[in-house]
């Protein structure tokens, strides 16, 4: 695909109902029954399904976040919104249900089937994946991401609103353990958008399209600030690079495959 406007246009319309169906908010709260403002941490969470087993995919640091704050607070939730009105939920005993969890790769994988959540009404599916292993991206291809701004997030007494939008960027780079997306000239106005609010994008699925369908291809893990003055220093960290998580690690039992360096 090519960076003519249109066609970026009709790339992101084609996947944003479809992204918005299998992925999500997590966050952290201090306990059950909190407040919006109380929230401590949040990222994005994203629903496979491998015709094996249903997952629940997020980042490593997010899951270890959730940990590190549990070790203060006995209380503290970790946290999941499926959509409008009443369906924000606890995700009890996630330790119950997580398959495999890798800092180096900074993912997180949980089992979670839809009848965990069978008690709210939600429009979410789980993303299926019907070809293994999952195919690699590479350099030029087009890919989108979305993800929940923690800047965004209104909190209005009990009242709790996520925002969310579809960014589509080109692939920088492609390497043994992670895919780069930087901030040059066919990615600089999304990242101009993103620039100051978009904490909250970790764990990101990311996907491309073909003839087929959406391609599930990687996980946003992390991103870097672009060297700038001190005045900007509020930046997204993502304000400069994003980095990715291949998805072709995720095995179709939930596993992650280490990677062959």
């Amino acid at each position: 695909m090519s960076n003519d406007p249109e066609k970026v246009a009709a790339f992101v319309k084609s996947l944003t109902k479809e992204m918005l169906a299998s992925c999500g908010p997590i966050f952290i709260t201090p306990g059950l029954n909190t407040y919006p403002y109380q929230m401590i941490d949040n990222g994005t969470y994203a629903l496979i399904d491998t015709a094996k087993k249903r997952l629940l995919v997020t980042c490593h640091h997010v899951w270890k976040a959730y940990l590190d704050v549990r070790g203060e607070n006995p209380n503290a939730v970790l946290a999941l919104n499926f959509g409008d009105g009443d369906a924000s939920v606890a995700f009890a005993f996630p330790e119950r249900q997580l398959v495999c969890a890798d800092a180096d790769l900074d993912l997180a994988v949980f089992d979670f089937e839809p009848s965990r959540v069978a008690h709210i009404s939600h429009q979410k599916t789980w993303f299926r994946i019907s070809e293994w292993p999952i195919e690699t991206t590479k350099e030029g291809d087009f890919v989108s991401l979305m993800g929940f701004a923690g800047k965004e997030i209104k909190k209005e007494g009990l009242v709790c609103t996520f925002s969310t939008r579809v960014l589509p960027f080109r692939i920088s780079g492609v390497g043994a353990k992670e895919i780069w997306i930087f901030n040059e000239p066919v990615n600089n106005e999304v990242f101009a958008f993103i620039r100051q609010s978009l904490g909250g994008l970790s764990g990101s699925p990311a996907y491309t399209r073909d003839k087929t369908g959406a391609k599930l291809v990687g996980f946003v893990r992390s991103g870097y600030k672009l060297e700038a003055p001190e005045e900007t220093n509020a930046d997204s960290i993502f304000a400069g690079t994003l980095i990715l998580t291949p998805a072709s690690f995720l095995q179709p039992d939930g596993s992650l495959r280490r990677p062959e360096i």
